[in-house]
């Protein structure tokens, strides 16, 4: 008679009763070559956001122990809020799921976005890749006002696509605020037909990721045609010399308290993180891999080449931003609210 040996004998026992396998003493890298992970991306399929995400998957894949296939799936939906809930309550918590999630999660739930259903906190943060600055640019050869002191006293229009993007959020802001007088139009699908509109004379000017200029419009800079006023960052931007931070045109330490609430979605940026309570090993792995991915001489090229910013923060200092604006002022946040559409 065949003696099974401990291994065997515990393997049977687990199949006759439907149980987990227990992999003692299983090392991250061994983990990660039996699993796959699943890379969910809060944009839609073909967008900036999915694209980025998709560029960065192969160094993901090298620098994470045991290489494991890294497979993107599109999680568009409510501002970033459809992603942000799956990866809280449904995305496994064993390390093979991770997410690059939209910038505002945590601003979303500081003002109680009814859609918001979870805690930014806990998060396991990765770190991100760059800031996401969004800049109000206007197009020179359209646009009547030339200064941001004339935009207060003229009307400049500036094309969005629904209250809950930045794109109409932050000419809001400056109107509500800082006395500008955006015209604001509505209806627009994404940043790209706002720019052809830009070129067409239709509007004055948009504002949105500075990516989408440096990117696929690089000669707007190099030609002058376009004036860059401002962009939504908390750090100074060298990419931008010589334009003011949203925050420094405050006049008042209210005005800039707020200002600086509604940057810090600007701050967490290209944000990656897993669902809470991954394990330790596995999360400490993921952290060191998303850090080195960014940081590996080749990718960081790939970027450059393409015109794309690479700017990278580590987890810690994604939670420290997450912490800071869950904190925020109570009357900053009943502000914030109007321009998330939140009623109580």
């Amino acid at each position: 008679m065949r003696i099974l040996s401990l291994a065997g004998a515990a393997m049977a026992v687990a199949i006759v009763f439907n149980a987990p396998v227990c992999f003692a003493q299983e090392t991250v890298a061994e983990f990660y070559k039996r699993n796959k992970i699943d890379f969910y991306i809060a944009g839609a399929a073909g967008g900036a956001l999915d694209l980025h995400g998709r560029m960065i998957v192969p160094y993901l894949t090298k620098h994470i122990p045991g290489n494991p296939t890294v497979l993107p799936k599109a999680l568009p939906g409510a501002g970033g809020a459809k992603l942000a809930n799956f990866m809280y309550t449904v995305a496994p918590k064993d390390g093979t799921a991770i997410a690059n999630a939209l910038p505002y999660i945590a601003v979303m739930q500081a003002v109680k976005a009814p859609e918001a259903q979870y805690d930014a906190a806990r998060y396991t943060y990765l770190g991100s890749i760059a800031p996401i600055n969004s800049v109000m640019a206007t197009w020179n050869a359209t646009t009547p006002a030339k200064t941001f002191e004339d935009m207060k006293k003229t009307e400049v229009i500036v094309g969005a696509t629904a209250r809950s993007s930045v794109t109409y959020i932050i000419p809001t802001i400056t109107n509500q605020h800082l006395g500008t007088k955006y015209k604001i139009v509505t209806g627009y699908t994404s940043t790209a037909p706002i720019m052809v509109a830009m070129e067409r004379g239709e509007i004055h000017g948009r504002a949105a990721d500075f990516e989408g200029i440096l990117g696929p419009h690089p000669d707007w800079l190099e030609k002058k045609l376009v004036t860059l006023h401002f962009y939504t960052g908390l750090e100074v931007d060298p990419s931008m010399p010589g334009v003011p931070r949203l925050i420094d045109l405050a006049t008042t330490a209210e005005q800039r308290e707020l200002l600086e609430f509604i940057s810090s979605g600007s701050a967490l940026g290209r944000v990656y993180l897993a669902p809470p309570d991954v394990p330790k090993d596995r999360a400490a792995a993921l952290k060191k891999a998303f850090w080195d991915a960014v940081n590996d001489p080749d990718y960081k090229k790939f970027m450059t080449d393409r015109r794309l910013l690479v700017n990278p923060k580590d987890g810690a200092a994604m939670e420290a931003v997450v912490a800071r604006t869950l904190a925020a002022n109570p009357k900053v946040i009943d502000q914030a609210k109007d321009l998330f559409a939140v009623s109580e």
